[in-house]
């Protein structure tokens, strides 16, 4: 049986190799995670206890949320907030969904551990914008 469970959270980010000038720019969105797990319903009757989901949802995101998220190659911008006092991240490649979308499975991979399988993880840039990301798509993540 399968169960899902979504968090929101907040981002600026910027895409420095984005061909759209706006998407050079710092700007922020609200976004959200879609977690889907899978397993068999135990004796207390879940799946997984969506309250404890949840929390492991909320450690994942850890680090991301209320916070700037640069790619790894934009130095001069990440040193230039760390002075400024901004709480700023990077990830490897471009901070794009696709990219969060990997980090936040292999995230929630470790958090998950043996207790039931993580099926896909879906991050939602806005309304109508999504990634999907199951176990393959996560492969080529190094560390996250």
């Amino acid at each position: 049986m399968k169960a899902m469970i979504s968090e929101k959270f907040s981002i600026a980010h910027r895409l420095s190799s984005s061909m759209n000038n706006r998407q050079n720019n710092l700007h922020g969105h609200t976004w959200r995670v879609d977690v889907v797990v899978e397993g068999p319903v135990g004796r207390d009757g879940f799946v997984m206890d969506f309250v404890l989901l949840k929390e492991k949802v909320k450690a994942a995101l850890d680090g991301f949320d209320r916070k700037v998220i640069l790619g790894n190659n934009d130095v001069l911008l990440f040193e230039g907030l760390k002075k400024l006092g901004v709480d700023v991240r990077t990830i490897e490649g471009e901070p794009t969904a696709e990219n969060l979308a990997k980090v936040l499975y292999r995230r929630l991979e470790r958090e998950l551990g043996k207790s039931v399988y993580l099926e896909k993880v879906v991050v939602w840039r806005s309304d109508n914008a999504w990634v999907e990301c199951n176990e393959a798509d996560a492969e080529i993540v190094k560390g996250g």
